[in-house]
């Protein structure tokens, strides 16, 4: 992943690359986040704000994500 040509990342500001659930594997079925990933993403500290993002409403929960980078 890399931003588009043109427009950077702006300095000291978070970001997230998350993948969730409405990806399909090449049977066509969803694909799902490991119970590693889901316990980490609901304790580690690094993820606390994609848990406050998450935790607004809108159309992504928690239970959606399968995988996540935040920096």
């Amino acid at each position: 992943m890399r931003p588009v040509p043109g427009f950077g990342l702006d300095e000291g500001t978070t970001y997230a690359l998350v993948i969730t659930n409405r990806v399909h594997d090449m049977t066509g079925a969803a694909i799902e986040g490991t119970s590693e990933f889901r316990t980490t993403l609901a304790n580690a500290e690094w993820y606390a704000p994609l848990r406050d993002y998450l935790d607004q409403p809108g159309d992504d929960e928690r239970e959606d994500v399968v995988s996540a980078a935040v920096f």
